[in-house]
Formats: C-alpha cells, sequence, structure tokens
C-alpha cells in the first residue's frame, strides 16, 4: 500500500469514527435535557451500535492490510507537524 492510500484510509477512518462520536454525544445530551421518550432511545442505541461496528470494522481492516498503530501514530504526528508549518 503507498503512503498516499494510507493516508487517504486513515483520514477516513479517523473522520467517520469522530463524526459518529460527536453524534453519539449529540444525542446523550439531547436525552439529558429534554423530556426522553423511546424513539431517541432507539436512535441512541442504534448510532452506538453504528460506532461499535464501524470501530470493529476498521479494526479488521486494518488487520488484513497490516497497517499497525505505529504508522497511524506516524501519520497523526506528520499531520500535526504540517498543520504547525501552515500556521
Amino acid at each position: 500500500m503507498r503512503q498516499s492510500e494510507f493516508h487517504l484510509l486513515y483520514a477516513y477512518l479517523l473522520n467517520n469514527e469522530i463524526q459518529l462520536e460527536e453524534t453519539v454525544m449529540q444525542l446523550q445530551t439531547n436525552l439529558r435535557y429534554r423530556k426522553i421518550d423511546v424513539s431517541d432511545c432507539v436512535e441512541l442505541a442504534c448510532c452506538i451500535e453504528r460506532l461499535n461496528t464501524f470501530r470493529q470494522v476498521s479494526s479488521d481492516i486494518r488487520s488484513l492490510l497490516k497497517i499497525y498503530d505505529r504508522k497511524a501514530k506516524e501519520y497523526e504526528e506528520t499531520k500535526l507537524q504540517e498543520d504547525k508549518e501552515s500556521r
């Protein structure tokens, strides 16, 4: 797998996981500040399940492609350095 392909895949996985986590947090916040009904609980349960499924599939993809945390850490450090340089 080329480095650019790795970056694209990792960015996709990271962005989708962050988006799903934010959705879960928003739904949890909604439950705290309004009257709870069954549909809100079902929506939160489905969202949590989507997040867990996405994490499992992401883990499987990384395992199949032999992308380990070392490469992910290198990617994060590279992005952090690029962000600092762009400022």
